[in-house]
């Protein structure tokens, strides 16, 4: 028996919404302390996929699950597909 559970993928999906099929014994439940998701058109702080802060704009949202546009030191602009715990704390100054 499997369960279908919607994730970011990793690198190999372009860290892009994906549903993978996992055994029920290894997925557990959100903890019910979970923020709340954030609006579209919202700022936030994220840490990318690369392990650097970045503040983001969100896209979309969908679930637990958002997608957000960050621009890079180079001016290029990014978009990735991020999950709560990717949301960093409001105070961070480093930015």
């Amino acid at each position: 028996m499997t369960v279908k559970v919607r994730m970011v993928g990793g690198r190999a999906d372009r860290n892009g919404v994906i549903e993978k099929n996992l055994d029920p014994r290894y997925v557990e439940r959100a903890a019910p302390s979970l923020r709340t998701p954030p609006q579209s058109g919202a700022e936030v702080v994220v840490r990318d996929h690369g392990g650097h802060l970045r503040r983001a704009q969100v896209v979309e949202v969908d679930g637990p699950l958002f997608e957000a546009t960050f621009s890079l030191k180079s001016g290029q602009w990014r978009s990735g597909w991020f999950d709560l715990a990717a949301i960093e704390p409001s105070e961070v100054n480093s930015l």
